[in-house]
């Protein structure tokens, strides 16, 4: 739904096409997330990771792109995209362990949470300053 919100506010074509690839990214994964499952942990880990990965790099792109001060320069966007691909890294040596788990995606989630949080309320308190006061 973030990535929907986001590309409607974008009026840049490249930026929209970063937005759109990682929101439609996001919603095809269920597919092959659903077979993975079927599968087994190992194969969730693997296309999990590679989503982290890809995603993160998008996010990273986009993060880039958007540095300006009035967008408060998108620290936690960076610093998100940056973990997603570590994270999705990680998980891919994790399911070639002998019993890999998914608790590990407990703390990227929670972690990913904070991030997005963080930037919606700079985005937010750097829209409110920038928009003319009326008394």
């Amino acid at each position: 739904m973030s990535s929907l919100i986001d590309y409607r506010a974008r009026t840049d074509r490249s930026e929209r096409r970063v937005t759109m690839f990682n929101g439609v990214l996001s919603t095809l994964i269920a597919v092959p997330l659903g077979l993975a499952g079927a599968s087994g942990v190992p194969a969730v880990l693997h296309v999990l990771g590679a989503w982290a990965i890809i995603s993160g790099i998008a996010q990273t792109a986009v993060g880039l792109r958007r540095r300006s001060a009035e967008l408060g320069k998108q620290w936690p966007m960076l610093l998100a995209g940056g973990l997603s691909v570590l994270a999705g890294t990680y998980w891919n040596f994790l399911a070639l362990a002998d019993q890999p788990k998914l608790n590990v995606l407990v703390f990227y989630t929670a972690v990913g949470g904070i991030f997005f949080i963080i930037q919606s309320v700079l985005l937010a308190r750097r829209t409110r300053q920038a928009q003319p006061q009326t008394a």
